[in-house]
């Protein structure tokens, strides 16, 4: 014998054709989000919505943000064949081949700067942007903790505001004989700051 059908499907189905978020319907019925949004396709509501916008609809604009010109490596950038920026439409991005510390002295005065590995030259690189750009807004990504210390220290001596410090950890599942056992990596810290204005 058939299972009756869910009441609350419905009652979802109604919500999302006025215009409602999954995450709301999902808030207000005392469901997980993956429930709901599963319904939908399951159903096929959105070929019944009247605005026919669902939440994922929107374009959006491709690119780098505004201004964003230049892209550095540290052991001489990105490989030649790399195609991540045309891949990703990226085309107001400038891959410049070069060690970051080498080359930084050349480049335009940024406004934002993301340092992902400076290969030792952390205090030359940073000296070098706030020349050009004292109230600059720095990102940068460490995975020692002399690198983490080293940062901190040198955003406190240049007079800059560290606005934020998160750390990020990522854990494979691993399989040992007939268990499945959590294998952390390593973590990543990030720090943000920027130039006291």
């Amino acid at each position: 014998m058939a299972r009756a059908p869910d009441k609350r499907i419905e009652q979802a189905k109604e919500m999302y054709l006025q215009g409602q978020k999954l995450v709301e319907i999902a808030s207000q019925l005392n469901l997980p989000e993956g429930t709901v949004r599963r319904w939908k396709c399951t159903h096929k509501w959105d070929n019944e919505r009247s605005d026919k916008k669902n939440e994922r609809s929107r374009k959006r604009k491709r690119g780098a943000q505004p201004k964003n010109q230049n892209a550095v490596g540290n052991n001489g950038g990105a490989p030649e064949q790399n195609k991540n920026a045309e891949k990703f439409g990226l085309n107001n991005i400038e891959i410049i081949h070069g060690n970051a510390a080498a080359v930084i002295d050349s480049l335009p005065v940024p406004d934002k700067v993301f340092i992902g590995g400076s290969g030792g030259e952390l205090e030359y690189i940073f000296s070098s942007i706030l020349k050009k750009n004292p109230y600059v807004h720095i990102v940068v990504t460490a995975v020692t903790l002399e690198t983490l210390n080293n940062t901190i220290s040198l955003m406190e001596k240049n007079g800059m505001n560290v606005l934020d410090i998160v750390q990020i950890a990522v854990t494979e599942v691993k399989k040992r004989g007939r268990y499945h056992m959590m294998s952390a990596n390593n973590p990543v810290f990030i720090i943000e700051g920027r130039g006291a204005k």
